[in-house]
């Protein structure tokens, strides 16, 4: 157990990417219930989700941030003391905009492609679910 926090830790300390050890087990939870592919739909719409608030961090003048990825969450991480009130709603609005335009993305692929709506209606629901669920008047979100 110990070599696989110091492998996490390793490959954290590089990315931009941080994964939390116990995200892992819940992936791992999901692989053998044999829902697996639920958890790489959310995990993946996630991560786009939290890449809208960090370009749009980044677009903002903000260098110093990261996206963590928790089993409760996600969040954007960085080394600021104080946001300026106009940066912070453009951050706070980049993640839900990501994950509605991936959504919407989706949905007009199944018009084009009709045949790829089996293997992208879990991406695109799991999508919405993670754009609605940041506008929830919640502290963190």
């Amino acid at each position: 157990m110990f070599k696989i926090k110091q492998f996490i830790k390793k490959i954290n300390r590089k990315s931009l990417v941080h994964l939390h050890p116990f995200f892992i087990l819940l992936g791992v939870y999901f692989a053998v219930v044999g829902k697996f592919f639920v958890f790489l739909c959310y995990f993946f719409s996630a991560l786009f989700h939290e890449f809208g608030h960090f370009l749009f961090a980044r677009r903002c003048g903000y260098k110093q941030v990261r996206i963590v990825l928790m089993p409760y969450g996600a969040e954007l991480c960085g080394t600021v003391d104080k946001l300026r009130y106009q940066d912070e709603i453009l951050i706070c609005l980049g993640g839900p905009l990501f994950s509605f335009i991936l959504a919407i993305v989706l949905v007009a692929s199944w018009w084009l492609l009709p045949s790829v709506y089996n293997q992208t209606y879990e991406l695109m629901i799991s999508s919405l679910v993670c754009g609605i669920f940041n506008f929830l008047p919640l502290y963190p979100l």
